[in-house]
This record gives C-alpha cells, sequence and structure tokens, in this order.
C-alpha cells in the first residue's frame, strides 16, 4: 500500500470515527431527553430533575405559555422551591407578593424581566422569614419600586439576620416608601380589580407565621385569597373580623401544614382552586397528607408547585384560566 492510500484510508477511518461520536451523542441526548420527558409528564421519580429544574439550573427560564390580553390581569404563582413568591400583573399596576429565598432571586429577577416588568409597583412581605423575605434585597435592588408593605411585629420578634438588614439597607438607600399592613385598605390595580389587606387582625401572637398579611384580590366575578404561613389561631380571628372570605383560588397557608387550613376556613373560602407552594423533598412533608385530605372534601384542584410548577391564572373577570410550566393549560368555570 502506498503512502498515498494509507493516508487516504487513515482519513477516512478518522472521519469514521468522529461520525460515531457524534451518533453515540446524539442517541445518548435523545434518550436522555425522552427520560426526563417521561419523568415530567408520567413518573414524576423525584430522583430525576425535570426539565423546569435544569432550566433553573442552567440560568434559563422556561417560560410559561401565557398571553396576557388588555383587559385581563395575570396572578403568578412562582415556583420557587420550599417558600412563596406571588406575581400579580395587571394592566395598570404591578404587584410582588414575596420572595422566595436568596437563592431563587435570580430566578425571580429573570422571570419578572422576561415578562417586560421594569417596575414593581407595590410588594409586599407578609412576614419576616427567609423563605418569603430571603431574596427580597435582591429583588428591590433590581427593579424600581413604588411601595414596601410588611406587618408590624413586636420588637423581640424582629429577626436578627442578614437577609432583613440588607432588606432595610436597600429600601433606606432607594428611598422605597415603605409602611405598615392596615387592615381593610384597598388597593386598586387596575379598573376592576382591588386587592384588599385583611389581616392579621391579632397584634400578640407567639408565631411569627401568624403576623402573616392576608389579602384578597378580586377581579370582575373571580377572587385570590393570599394567605402567607398564617396559621389555625390567625385563621380563626380572621374569620370574626372578616367572615366574607370566600374566594376561588386560595394560596394555602404555610406551604400545606397541618397546622394551618382548618375545616372551619376552608368552608368560609369554599376555594376551587388551592395552590400550595412547596419544594421537592423539603424536610416538613409539605403539604400534609391531612391539608389534602380536608381540601378534597370541597373538590377543589389542588395546584402543588413541585409538581405544577409555575402556575399562573388569567382572567378578564368573567373566565378564569390556568397555564402551568409542567402540564399546559386547563380552564376554570
Amino acid at each position: 500500500m502506498s503512502a498515498k492510500q494509507a493516508a487516504k484510508r487513515k482519513r477516512k477511518n478518522k472521519k469514521k470515527s468522529t461520525n460515531d461520536i457524534f451518533r453515540c451523542v446524539f442517541v445518548i441526548v435523545m434518550l436522555l431527553s425522552m427520560l426526563l420527558f417521561a419523568n415530567e409528564h408520567w413518573f414524576h421519580l423525584d430522583f430525576i430533575p425535570t426539565l423546569t429544574d435544569i432550566y433553573k439550573m442552567t440560568g434559563v427560564i422556561k417560560r410559561p405559555n401565557v398571553v396576557v390580553e388588555q383587559d385581563e390581569i395575570a396572578v403568578h404563582f412562582l415556583d420557587v422551591g420550599q417558600a412563596d413568591c406571588i406575581f400579580i400583573y395587571t394592566p395598570d399596576k404591578t404587584m410582588l407578593i414575596d420572595s422566595g429565598e436568596n437563592d431563587t432571586s435570580q430566578y425571580v429577577i429573570s422571570y419578572l424581566r422576561d415578562f417586560g416588568v421594569k417596575r414593581l409597583d407595590y410588594v409586599i412581605g407578609t412576614h419576616q422569614h427567609s423563605d418569603h423575605m430571603g431574596a427580597m434585597a435582591e429583588i428591590l435592588r433590581a427593579f424600581e419600586v413604588g411601595e414596601f408593605i410588611m406587618p408590624e411585629i413586636p420588637e423581640e420578634q424582629i429577626p436578627a439576620a442578614a437577609f432583613y438588614s440588607a432588606m432595610l439597607d436597600v429600601i433606606e438607600d432607594k428611598d422605597i416608601i415603605a409602611s405598615y399592613s392596615e387592615n381593610g385598605r384597598e388597593i386598586t390595580l387596575c379598573e376592576g380589580t382591588v386587592l384588599k389587606l385583611l389581616g392579621p387582625v391579632g397584634d400578640n401572637y407567639e408565631d411569627l407565621n401568624d403576623y402573616s398579611i392576608v389579602a384578597k384580590l378580586t377581579s370582575g366575578n373571580f377572587s385570590f385569597l393570599f394567605t402567607g404561613d398564617m396559621e389555625k389561631i390567625a385563621e380563626q380571628q380572621l374569620l370574626m373580623t372578616f367572615p366574607d372570605i370566600k374566594a376561588d383560588v386560595l394560596k394555602v397557608a404555610h406551604h400545606g401544614s397541618a397546622s394551618s387550613s382548618c375545616t372551619e376556613f376552608l368552608l368560609a373560602v369554599q376555594p376551587q382552586y388551592a395552590v400550595i407552594s412547596a419544594g421537592r423533598n423539603n424536610s416538613y412533608g409539605h403539604p400534609s397528607n391531612e391539608v389534602l385530605e380536608r381540601l378534597c372534601m370541597f373538590n377543589c384542584t389542588n395546584l402543588v408547585t413541585m409538581n405544577y410548577g409555575d402556575i399562573v391564572f388569567v382572567t378578564d373577570g368573567n373566565e378564569l384560566t390556568y397555564t402551568t410550566t409542567r402540564y399546559g393549560e386547563s380552564e376554570a368555570a
């Protein structure tokens, strides 16, 4: 064999080897994609990451397939693990309720920017725990903010935590209007859409969770009840002060903990949809089976972020639909 023929064969073998590698990589990628897709839609095995998990790990946002028309509002329940973060969009004003933990701050910021948010007219921190205010400093720093609202708590219960000090520093540095929640206050977000502050109704709780701001959003024929981490004692006091708390969509308190969502409270709310913000494999066992069973008594649809990802409700006041990043879209009555 001549040197020329040997060189030609060598190039041919090298090309074949390269093609074989590409084929193997392609097959592996396809198999992994099929596995991830199957797990996200059918198997739900906890030890296999979902596509949403991978998007978050790589910093890429899987945006919910949501189109909001000019006469509609959207309520986003963000999947921030074992924490809370809710974004309310209206044609006139925007509002953020809670921020999630600090390690998901960039996810929340990117999510909001992806929806074109440059200003948050109102930001509510339901109570001074890190799973509700941990990322607040970063978010307040990233956007123009109109007003920040939080509950007034006893001095001895104010957290001596870095996230809280950082949040107060940003509020001061940016000269953000800061106020304590006032029960009965109504905030008009756009024509026909009003958020009313209902709680906390007490001022002497042992547990910081019970100081959670409770708010009811009404838009046309539909309403949403946001509950923070309030527990049974606060729920019962709220019922005595504001008995009319019926709502179509309930943000289930305290990530579905058995210490919240008592039967009397759920009877008053009569939710059609229950949204629970909880993280995969969380050490608390949230949501508890006890709460899920109570909710089933009302034949409501349970939507848990660790299963459904980001959950977005859209309404024009006459119809209500919701979309999730994992299971597509459904229509509500």
